[in-house]
């Protein structure tokens, strides 16, 4: 059985989960970081839309954004062996992260087959209030969140570095 370290403060998650989270977490800001610059590269070329770059967008539509620039980043080879498989995959991986680092999840702690799990949800703030999501994941199974994230990195980079004037 998984052992739980209790987090100091009013947190209410153990250490192990809080640290499972922020690592989602900080993988998730780089990955972000890398689609963002890659943004802010293409639109620099001569050839890009004007769009102002200063507007707040939510994660989805800079994905659609950068699907559309990526004729202009990177040779059609390129864009139809990784360059698309690449972007679903992030958008695959989006809701997942959302629900990790979205997610309420204090005070959940139960145990599955031996396991000690912790129930994420998102919750809808409409009327009526609802659950919109409600999943239980152990702390490798965060972890592994964090993995998947952190193996999409490189790839984004190498989007980014054709992107780069």
């Amino acid at each position: 059985m998984e052992t739980s370290i209790p987090s100091p403060g009013n947190v209410a998650l153990p250490s192990n989960l809080l640290h499972a989270i922020g690592h989602v977490t900080a993988i998730w800001a780089q990955l972000e970081f890398r689609i963002d610059s890659t943004i802010y590269y293409a639109l620099e070329r001569p050839d890009a839309p004007r769009i102002k770059t200063t507007l707040a967008r939510p994660f989805d539509q800079r994905l659609d954004l950068l699907l559309e620039l990526l004729p202009l980043i990177l040779p059609k080879q390129a864009i139809d062996e990784w360059a698309l498989a690449l972007i679903g995959e992030i958008r695959a991986l989006h809701p997942r992260r959302n629900l990790v680092v979205h997610g309420a999840v204090a005070n959940s702690q139960q145990e599955l087959k031996g396991k000690a799990v912790y129930w994420f949800r998102r919750v809808r703030w409409e009327r009526p209030v609802r659950i919109a999501e409600k999943r239980a994941l152990s702390v490798a199974q965060v972890e592994r969140l964090a993995t998947d994230i952190s193996n999409q990195i490189a790839m984004a980079a190498l989007m980014e570095l054709y992107a780069r004037p």
